[in-house]
């Protein structure tokens, strides 16, 4: 049982969920599995810690038990962060002082006034960049699947989202679309799906409608399947054994 000094602690940084939380529970599991008294170790680790510094450590700390961040080791791109990149550059070929605030405010309303045409380049040039990254974190959601690598205990299932009647839509048209609109970057696409999705009957609204409380189910169903697999998995944990009076007890 936690001494009331413990109790204080803990009360104090579970206040900012959810990393306060897991700064208690990470500390605790710690502790638990090196035999340590957890205020003493708190107060080793953290003297005078805020509460915002509790949070900071604890994504820290977190982030490190998760293998993705562990083990991948090319960062993922984007279109407008190769475009910035790049006015930067020419920025500075220039000759001109790089003011940080003023020229990225500059590049971004740059990126706003780019037509769907340009922006499509960019955007084909990140996906080509991420081929890497994204064969790393294929190999290392593999390795996590075969039990090669061991999943993060902070990461949770990502519960599907569901879909509506536009979602539907957009989800089994957009293939179709985007081979019509070639021309057209993502949210060129969108806006197409968009338009097209006005430009529908009810009838045929409420049949996509229909379409995706049946895929929802089915999502649903299979989510539901995997998490009780998952759960029956998970090895028992034994209760712990306490001495008392030379004998071992079994709580």
């Amino acid at each position: 049982m936690p001494n009331e000094n413990e109790k204080t602690i803990e009360s104090k940084v579970r206040k900012f969920p959810p990393y306060g939380g897991f700064a208690v529970e990470l500390l605790k599991l710690v502790c638990e599995k090196n035999n340590l008294m957890f205020l003493e170790v708190w107060n080793q680790c953290f003297p005078n810690l805020s509460d915002t510094k509790a949070q900071q450590l604890a994504k820290k700390a977190m982030k490190k038990l998760d293998p993705r961040n562990t083990f991948i080791t090319i960062r993922k791109t984007s279109g407008y962060r190769l475009y910035s990149s790049h006015r930067r550059e020419e920025i500075k070929k220039t000759g001109e002082k790089f003011v940080f605030n003023e020229h990225n405010s500059l590049i971004a309303k740059e990126w706003d006034k780019l037509d769907d045409k340009s922006k499509k380049i960019w955007y084909d040039k990140a996906d080509k960049e991420n081929i890497p990254y994204f064969k790393q974190l294929n190999d290392v959601e593999e390795k996590i699947k075969n039990g090669e690598l061991a999943e993060s205990p902070f990461r949770k299932p990502d519960r599907p989202t569901k879909l509506n009647g536009f979602n539907m839509f957009c989800k089994m048209e957009r293939d179709k679309c985007k081979n019509k609109n070639p021309d057209l970057d993502p949210s060129g696409i969108m806006k197409k799906l968009a338009q097209l999705w006005r430009d529908l009957d009810d009838d045929s609204k409420n049949e996509w409608k229909v379409k995706a409380t049946d895929e929802n189910k089915k999502i649903e169903d299979e989510f539901n399947n995997e998490s009780h697999q998952t759960n029956e998995e998970e090895p028992e944990v034994k209760p712990k054994s306490k001495k008392a009076n030379g004998k071992v007890k079994t709580t």
